[in-house]
């Protein structure tokens, strides 16, 4: 995984290995100058972590919620399975949203194949 810089916060990671001992990950990951994200990578035996997507950052800012005043809360979910073909993976990360005129949380899902 490669880093994402100064003031940036990745947060629930999750990570499955298949039967071929290749490994894929997503996480949530938040800063103070963007809105709430999630990305997703695989990793093949003695190679380096590569991209299989990173989900549409998020298009607003959470509003604060108790007890903070100040700050915005992050997203709790994100997954990582292995197939039960064991080759492939399930992927899912969170990102804040506008929905129907509100900043709400949305939940994508994807197959990643390596």
């Amino acid at each position: 995984m490669s880093g994402y810089g100064d003031d940036v916060f990745v947060h629930h990671e999750s990570i499955a290995t298949n039967s071929a001992l290749v490994s894929a990950a997503t996480w949530e990951y938040s800063g103070a100058s963007f809105s709430l994200s999630s990305a997703s990578e695989i990793k093949n035996a003695g190679r380096a972590w590569t991209g299989v997507t990173t989900y549409a950052s998020g298009a607003c800012p959470l509003p604060a919620t108790a007890p903070s005043t100040t700050v915005a809360r992050s997203g709790d979910y994100s997954g990582a399975q292995t197939d039960p073909n064991l080759k492939t993976f399930w992927l899912a990360g969170e990102r804040a949203t506008t929905i129907s005129g509100s900043c709400q949380w949305e939940t994508e899902i994807g197959k990643a194949k390596p």
